[in-house]
């Protein structure tokens, strides 16, 4: 078991295989904490393993609040990164409420990065064809 292997359960969204890694390996792999990557570089498309992922990495001894080597905190990375930030936000907000004030080494929030957040655009994208589409058919 290799922290290799944790970041890549968390790449992959499969919190049933990396959750047998979290507290038995190191949490950092090529300078990237596993928290960094559970919120910015997942392909998971649901915020709640996302949840799952943090709630472990913490009770594990991760920071939620320290910012990765690029000065993105956990949430500005769900904010900017995440298709799905809507439950990470808010489980970031519950658990490090101070952590929302933070911005990037740009000056951006995490309300700035959403807007630039193209998953979260595409995913919008499709709602508004389809509602468009539901219309149409009445």
């Amino acid at each position: 078991m290799t922290s290799r292997d944790l970041h890549q359960a968390i790449i992959d969204g499969n919190f049933t295989t990396g959750r047998r890694y979290i507290g038995r390996c190191s949490m950092v792999f090529r300078g990237k904490k596993a928290c960094h990557v559970a919120c910015g570089d997942t392909y998971t498309k649901r915020g709640t393993t996302t949840v799952q992922f943090l709630e472990s990495l913490e009770s594990n001894g991760a920071d939620l609040e320290d910012p990765d080597e690029d000065g993105f905190t956990t949430l500005l990375l769900a904010a900017l990164f995440h298709c799905d930030p809507g439950p990470v936000v808010a489980f970031l907000n519950s658990k490090v409420p101070a952590v929302v004030d933070k911005t990037d080494k740009t000056g951006r929030n995490a309300l700035h990065l959403l807007a630039l957040n193209e998953k979260l655009k595409a995913t919008v994208h499709k709602f508004k064809l389809f509602s468009s589409r539901s219309r149409r058919n009445e």
